[in-house]
């Protein structure tokens, strides 16, 4: 199972929709399972997001980040816990 890892601080209006087409794409590609923290439902502390995020990395085998994943303090967080749990990390390419 791979996790797509990249909450922007401040999204897009359309950083979901994005979120998801990667996903699909991803799935399409390869015979896997993909969990999205784009899905989550507004309304929680960042540290609870943070929370929920850990706890879908730490059953992944690893973690897909989305361009300029770097603007986003939590991916940020997300990318250490990964390297921290030995996970694979892939990214997506630049335009």
């Amino acid at each position: 199972m791979t996790k797509l890892g990249d909450t922007p601080v401040k999204p897009s209006p359309r950083w979901k929709e994005a979120a998801n087409e990667v996903i699909y794409s991803w799935q399409n590609n390869r015979q896997s399972r993909t969990m999205n923290p784009a899905v989550l439902p507004d309304g929680f502390e960042h540290h609870e997001y943070m929370k929920i995020c850990f706890s879908m990395i730490d059953v992944c085998e690893g973690l897909y980040f989305l361009r300029n994943w770097t603007d986003s303090k939590g991916a940020k967080m997300e990318f250490d816990r990964a390297i921290d749990k030995g996970k694979t990390i892939m990214f997506q390419q630049t335009a």
